[in-house]
């Protein structure tokens, strides 16, 4: 639990909060954050869930002012079937009620010693207020249901090289789509390095995928035991119109 007392004069601070001061100048809010996580050889959970007053205001705060975030994420190794995951989401934006709901369930199965194949569905809906910014430009409100594949392959001739390519598709909108490749480098017991490239048919993430924006962005990342680093170009966000 946080609570956040500030001022919201420009002079002493590097940027201005987009919220509403009280006739002093403060804002004040609370903000809380609830986590737990469960893990065994076989299954591994996650339930969390956020949520800021519209008036908290704290930079440094990995919970952003006027919005709900919820989710829970499960995986289980289920025998002569594959590694199976459910996950469930929803974001809401406090000020305004705009609410986007989202399911996703796949299994991932080994098909040799070097290619793995995940296949699953997705069902992502949004309300006609914006559930968040990113948002706010797409033709809301809207919903849908996607299947995807992703095919995982190990390089035999490069040790400790991987790479993948996934594919989702709208069942009934051919517009709305994910493309994405990638892979990654093992620096042996010291970390990785890995990169990813994707178009989406979204701004605001796989439970927002819609007519009206896409992104295509590339991510080039190092994971080690000393840092976690990485760089995103600028990511080329497109509205279409149809």
């Amino acid at each position: 639990v946080a609570r956040s007392d500030s001022s919201a004069s420009a002079s002493n601070s590097l940027f201005t909060p987009n919220v509403a001061a009280d006739p002093t100048g403060t804002l004040s809010g609370n903000a809380a954050r609830v986590e737990m996580s469960y893990a065994t050889d076989a299954v591994e959970a996650r339930v969390y869930h956020n949520q800021a007053d519209t008036e908290f205001y704290n930079p440094a705060s990995p919970i952003s002012s006027g919005r709900k975030e919820s989710g829970i994420r499960v995986q289980a190794r289920i025998p002569q079937v594959g590694l199976a995951k459910v996950e469930a989401i929803r974001t809401e934006d406090i000020a305004n009620n705009g609410v986007r709901d989202g399911l996703s369930a796949s299994v991932e199965r080994a098909i040799n010693q070097y290619l793995a194949l995940e296949v699953g569905a997705r069902f992502y809906e949004e309300t006609t207020a914006a559930a968040s910014d990113s948002s706010v430009a797409a033709n809301t409100p809207y919903k849908g249901t996607t299947v995807r594949a992703k095919l995982n392959a190990i390089l035999p001739w490069v040790q400790g090289a991987s790479t993948f390519i996934e594919y989702e598709q709208d069942v009934s909108d051919a517009d709305r789509k994910v493309l994405a490749l990638g892979g990654s480098y093992q620096l042996g017991n010291n970390g990785r390095v890995y990169a990813r490239h994707e178009l989406v048919s979204s701004i605001s993430g796989l439970y927002g995928l819609n007519d009206t924006t896409e992104r295509n962005s590339t991510i080039v990342g190092v994971d080690s035991n000393y840092c976690l680093l990485y760089t995103s170009p600028s990511p080329r966000d497109r509205t279409r119109s149809r």
